[in-house]
């Protein structure tokens, strides 16, 4: 049952573009290559197109349990991974792998601290220019008026900051459901 489970968690995940890295505790002895299960496992492992890089006893008792998988195509696994010390009745699997890391791109940003300002210092400021005292003649000297006026009185009470920022790209498993919950 677990093989057919896990052909079935695989189909969609070989198709994402981003470098696949499986690795945990199979509890399947691949090393008995004329067993049954481990015979089937690694059939299915090839005919997705990945790869199974252990190749050292992971268990006490000098079986090959824990494993670590990827995409053939993909070259993640610089070196074979190596079985260190027991903590348990399995070791720990090491393994280097070979992973790019992608150039950031920084980018400059605006605002406002809007919710900073103080409304009735504001008001006083408006009550107190042009806009409201002198009416001017034409529609275009009153959108002037308007615009800067108004762009003086949110520099005196909310001026503008800029800043420097450092876009990220997106990891695959944060959607709009988990922004929303966020």
């Amino acid at each position: 049952m677990f093989l057919d489970n896990f052909a079935d968690y695989l189909e969609p995940i070989i198709l994402c573009p981003e470098p696949l890295l499986i690795a945990g505790d199979f509890n399947i002895h691949v090393d008995i290559h004329d067993h049954n299960d481990s015979v089937k496992f690694m059939d299915l492992l090839v005919s997705m197109g990945l790869v199974q890089h252990v190749n050292t006893p992971t268990h006490q008792r000098g079986h090959l349990l824990d494993l670590t998988i990827t995409r053939e195509a993909d070259s993640l696994v610089h070196k074979p991974p190596i079985s260190d010390c027991f903590l348990s009745d399995h070791c720990i699997v090491l393994c280097n792998l070979s992973l790019l890391k992608l150039s950031l791109t920084v980018r400059e940003i605006s605002y406002r601290k809007l919710k900073a300002i103080r409304l009735e210092a504001f008001k006083d400021d408006l009550e107190l220019s042009d806009l409201c005292r002198n009416t001017p003649q034409t529609l275009d000297d009153l959108v002037a008026c308007y615009n800067s006026t108004l762009t003086s009185i949110l520099d005196k009470h909310a001026p503008l900051i800029t800043k420097t920022v450092t876009v990220r790209a997106q990891v695959p498993w944060f959607n709009d459901d988990i922004k929303n919950e966020k």
